[in-house]
């Protein structure tokens, strides 16, 4: 599941930041995982299409 809302601690409630251990725990254990080199490949090429999409709105 994608978020565009970027969540930090002190804005979580402890439930909430569980949970998202808990989340990121099961991943790690199943091996789902993204290599760094893909995942960086990939913010770089979102980060350019918004780049780009801003451009064009000025």
């Amino acid at each position: 599941m994608e978020s565009t809302e970027l969540l930090t601690r002190d804005t979580m409630t402890d439930e909430a930041f569980h949970q998202m251990m808990q989340t990121g725990l099961a991943q790690a254990k199943a091996d789902d995982s993204t290599d760094a080199d893909a995942f960086f490949d990939q913010l770089a090429q979102r980060l350019c299409f918004i780049d780009d999409a801003m451009r064009r709105r000025a």
